[in-house]
């Protein structure tokens, strides 16, 4: 009997220490989380608290990479900002998107997609959620996404100190390393020199989750009043085993009537490999050429 009130009284205490930690530690964190002054924290937040830009231009590192801000602001009259992030895939762009629009509507989303963000992959998926944990609370579809991996996962994050525990170096980082980009657009040198690259043969299989978010996005922006264009960026690569997920990726924005812009196979791209930092990734003179098709792409439709 005494030996089970010593362990409970001592799992009392260490509950005790870790939640005292856990309170009083997480307000530092929290205070330099949204106070970063540089990097990809400094942007998450940007979009997710002050942004008022008239288009948002969003997606993973090829978005990030590939629109140019200050083009598309000339090219369309409006104000721009890139809101791409690397490795991050339709559940973060769902999650940012209901965050912009529960503060302001922007006129035009641009929304540049790949096939992880349709396909069964480790990549793209819950895990890019992490990014955003300190919003836990604050974002609705957000706590949902959550909630969806399960038990452990919402008991996680009820430690404020778990939404910032894997965020230190790019904490230290957003104070350290100081650097400037254009409204969200991180140009990337260099030019490709290998040969054209195919992708290995693979079997890909839908994600039926996946899918249902990126009908959620589209009926978000159209209930919003929110011009929605989906753009497939240009790769240095053959992607034949991919066209099964690009054919229905085409179905869905087809019967969603939302255009659409691929440029993933474009002969002229492919023509160019000094226009590719690498297979995956257009350098700044790609990104340029990138950004003015996509703008009068845009202009093109307006006028119809």
């Amino acid at each position: 009997m005494c030996k089970s009130v010593t362990f409970i009284a001592k799992a009392v205490l260490i509950i005790a220490v870790l939640f005292l930690v856990d309170q009083g530690l997480s307000p530092v964190f929290q205070r330099y989380f949204f106070k970063a002054p540089y990097g990809d924290i400094h942007d998450i937040n940007y979009v997710m608290s002050e942004s008022n830009e008239k288009l948002i231009a969003m997606g993973s590192s090829k978005a990030r990479h590939h629109f140019v801000s200050y083009l598309l602001q000339d090219s369309l009259n409006m104000s721009a900002f890139n809101a791409g992030m690397d490795g991050k895939g339709i559940y973060y762009h769902y999650v940012v998107l209901t965050g912009i629009l529960e503060r302001y509507k922007p006129e035009i989303i641009i929304l540049d997609l790949s096939g992880k963000d349709l396909t069964v992959s480790s990549d793209f998926g819950f895990d890019a959620l992490n990014q955003l944990l300190p919003y836990y609370g604050k974002v609705h579809s957000l706590d949902t996404l959550i909630t969806m991996q399960g038990f452990s996962e919402v008991l996680k994050v009820q430690s404020r100190l778990f939404r910032y525990n894997s965020k230190l170096a790019q904490l230290i980082g957003s104070y350290t390393i100081p650097y400037k980009i254009d409204k969200g657009y991180n140009p990337l040198n260099g030019n490709w020199k290998g040969g054209l690259e195919e992708l290995e043969r693979i079997d890909y299989q839908i994600d039926s989750t996946k899918l249902t978010y990126l009908q959620r996005f589209i009926d978000v922006a159209r209930s919003n009043n929110v011009e929605l264009i989906v753009t497939i960026s240009p790769v240095f690569r053959i992607q034949t085993s991919e066209q099964g997920v690009y054919e229905e990726l085409t179905k869905i924005l087809k019967s969603n009537r939302i255009p659409h812009l691929m440029l993933n196979q474009s002969p002229e791209f492919l023509a160019h490999p000094e226009w590719f930092a690498d297979p995956a990734h257009l350098n700044g003179t790609g990104a340029r050429v990138f950004t003015n098709k996509v703008a009068q792409f845009i202009l093109h439709h307006q006028t119809k």
